[in-house]
């Protein structure tokens, strides 16, 4: 994952680089553009700032700063699922498993939010930090949030495993 502001409005991208699938966030311009190996090129509405592709290329979360609301799509654009984050809440980033087991938002009001593939929410954690950070690993049994030097690592079900602050 990277987040790069650009003339063009690009701010971030995330890849599964393997699979050949881009999601690029173009911010300032409201749209979110995916490519696959095959060609496949979408356009999807969306003012995030930020963008995550599982590993295996199938799934990619969004976020709408506008409506406070992340999605989860497929490289086609084809929607999965949309939830809503509470009012006063961004996404600030996201990561996401293999095949979506576990999907993970950090909040820019330092929320951490566990998702299951189907848009249930697992989890939350309250302010684990501002501006929160996240990562899953790939079969999503370990998710991980910061900020600075502040870190945690939580279980699948959110029992923090270890921090450092």
């Amino acid at each position: 994952m990277s987040r790069s502001t650009s003339a063009a409005g690009i701010v971030s991208a995330a890849t599964a680089a393997a699979l050949g699938v881009l999601a690029i966030s173009c911010g300032t311009d409201g749209v979110v553009l995916t490519a696959t190996q095959t060609g496949i090129i979408t356009v999807r509405p969306a003012s995030s700032q930020d963008v995550a592709v599982s590993p295996d290329g199938k799934f990619i979360l969004i976020g709408d700063d506008n409506t406070n609301k992340v999605q989860l799509v497929r490289p086609d654009g084809s929607l999965v699922w949309e939830y809503n984050l509470p009012a006063a809440e961004q996404l600030e980033s996201g990561a996401v498993a293999a095949d979506a087991t576990m999907v993970v938002v950090g909040g820019q009001n330092g929320m951490l939010y566990a998702l299951s593939r189907t848009g249930t929410l697992l989890w939350q954690k309250a302010r684990p930090f501002e501006e929160v950070q996240v990562a899953v690993t790939d079969i999503g049994d370990k998710v991980f949030a910061g900020a600075g030097t502040n870190i945690a690592c939580y279980s699948d079900i959110g029992t923090v495993l270890w921090s450092r602050t």
